[in-house]
């Protein structure tokens, strides 16, 4: 599922903003449908190639981005945002090492989950990763 929901303006400020950056199909299609049950608005991206231009468009709250993908991978793309953008970044990657784990926060991820996980668990996160990154850079 590529694009974003699309909505009214009025809905679109009410819905926190999600970009998520996942090359696999049928994982990115089953979290954005738990992000779009639990009141987000997702936009979801096969690769990073156009993120800087999605990025701006679509101006997201929180982004989810595997690590593994075709062209940047994850980490190089949440290096890109850190510096561009001021949003909480979220790793959902099959990558699981300690030292996977250091580099995805040295990009930095303000949260990092492994795969396999149930599709609503990072929406279930996203709250928890928007108040604790927001209080801590205010």
């Amino acid at each position: 599922m590529s694009g974003s929901v699309s909505e009214t303006g009025a809905m679109r400020d009410a819905q926190p903003r999600v970009l998520r950056v996942e090359d696999e199909a049928a994982i990115r299609g089953a979290v954005t449908t738990a992000l779009i049950q639990a009141g987000y608005l997702p936009r979801a991206e096969a690769d990073g190639t156009k993120l800087r231009a999605v990025a701006e468009a679509f101006r997201p709250d929180l982004a989810i981005l595997d690590i593994m993908l075709p062209g940047p991978d994850g980490l190089c793309l949440a290096r890109m945002l850190r510096d561009r953008i001021d949003l909480p970044i979220l790793f959902l990657t099959a990558r699981g090492g300690v030292d996977d784990r250091l580099a995805g926060f040295a990009a930095g991820a303000d949260d990092y989950l492994v795969k396999p996980c149930t599709p609503r668990r990072p929406a279930g996160r996203s709250p928890s990763v928007s108040v604790t990154t927001t209080t801590r850079r205010r």
